[in-house]
């Protein structure tokens, strides 16, 4: 749950680089560890430690709601067996009253 929000963050911050310092570093001759070391990861340091921060956050409610909600479908799913003896029966509430699927639908009645 927190590997994406990081992973898309860093991603991003590396992206958008200015290009106008990649390409001062290429104009000064620096190689390409300099100008990952010296350049790109000062520049996206400020949204990667945000997407870690995002992350960590993201981590910690999956890690508090998962179970919540991991109990709250058990107790739905649960009801929801329950309620399936009662459907099976054959008896069916609609409106407050009880049909039953062999029961003979009575004539309607002009009033």
């Amino acid at each position: 749950m927190a590997m994406p929000v990081i992973v898309l963050n860093s991603l991003n911050a590396v992206r958008h680089t200015p290009a106008s310092l990649i390409e001062m570093a290429r104009a000064f001759l620096g190689s390409r560890w300099q100008l990952v070391f010296k350049i790109i990861l000062p520049a996206a340091s400020p949204v990667i430690f945000a997407g870690l921060r995002l992350g960590c956050a993201a981590g910690f409610i999956g890690v508090i709601l998962g179970p919540v909600l991991l109990a709250l479908g058990f107790a739905l799913g649960r009801a929801w067996v329950s309620t399936q003896d009662v459907l099976t029966t054959g008896l069916v509430a609609a409106d407050g009253a009880a049909v039953s699927p062999a029961a003979p639908i009575p004539p309607a009645t002009d009033a």
